[in-house]
């Protein structure tokens, strides 16, 4: 921790005029769509360094697959046009204002937003049951592999369950994968590259349906090339761990 705030310590603007150009620059990044900020509206707005982080930890998505199903299910259905509703947005509506009215309440965001900020709490969530979990049972575990294991798995699921799954990202949990214990993890480290493909969509099938299907490059590669990139990898991973999980249960029972 000391190290990366010792790297990114340049970074941080030195006076508000800095801070101004981080502004003009940026960009957001919700439901696949990105949208720049032009220089009349950077410049309106209040000019604090925080606000990329802010705009990052609020809006902005990228290569995501668990965060994506929550919230295409979540956000309002008259809110996304037909060219940009996902194939798999199948949640009722009563059901998504239920789950939102909280939500939109308590900060004020409109339905869109509520519905990020809402997958952003029961991501968190499950990464509070998955992390404890792990760590739960090296309480007294004297085995170093034991301990990367569980640093390992950590980082790899809050990657997992993050709105943002660029692959240097995946770099975090890299050196430890090879303590993982499941052959699915080693795959993810070449998987993840299917998130340049985005680039070449975008370029060929700016505003055009790409195969018939409706969706513009971008959208495309958000709600069908994402599926190709973790759908199979998702069943290789429950597999895995099923099969290990029933290999352990029989040579603690032979044990026995």
């Amino acid at each position: 921790m000391v190290l990366t705030a010792f790297l990114v310590f340049p970074m941080v603007p030195v006076d508000r005029a800095m801070a101004a150009i981080g502004v003009r620059s940026g960009g957001t990044m919700t439901g696949g769509q990105v949208t720049e900020l032009s220089a009349e509206t950077a410049a309106s707005q209040p000019q604090d360094p925080s606000t990329g982080l802010t705009t990052f930890l609020r809006h902005w998505q990228m290569n995501d697959f668990i965060c994506m199903l929550v919230v295409e299910n979540l956000r309002p259905i008259s809110a996304t046009p037909p060219e940009q509703t996902a194939w798999f947005s199948v949640l009722p509506q009563t059901w998504r204002d239920r789950l939102l009215a909280v939500p939109t309440r308590w900060t004020g965001a409109d339905s869109s937003g509520a519905a990020f900020l809402m997958m952003r709490f029961l991501t968190l969530c499950v990464f509070a049951v998955i992390g404890l979990s792990l760590l739960w049972p090296l309480r007294r575990s004297q085995v170093p592999a034991d301990w990367f294991r569980a640093a390992f798995l950590t980082l790899a699921w809050f990657w997992l369950l993050s709105p943002t799954q660029n692959p240097w990202y995946w770099i975090w949990a890299l050196p430890l994968v090879m303590f993982a214990g499941n052959r699915a993890w080693l795959a993810m480290s070449g998987l993840v590259m299917i998130y340049y493909l985005r680039f070449w969509f975008v370029h060929h099938w700016a505003d055009q349906p790409v195969l018939g299907t409706g969706y513009s490059g971008a959208v495309f590669f958000d709600f069908v090339v994402t599926w190709v990139e973790f759908g199979p990898w998702f069943l290789w991973l429950g597999w895995e761990t099923a099969v290990t999980s029933l290999r352990k249960t029989k040579n603690s029972s032979a044990n026995v």
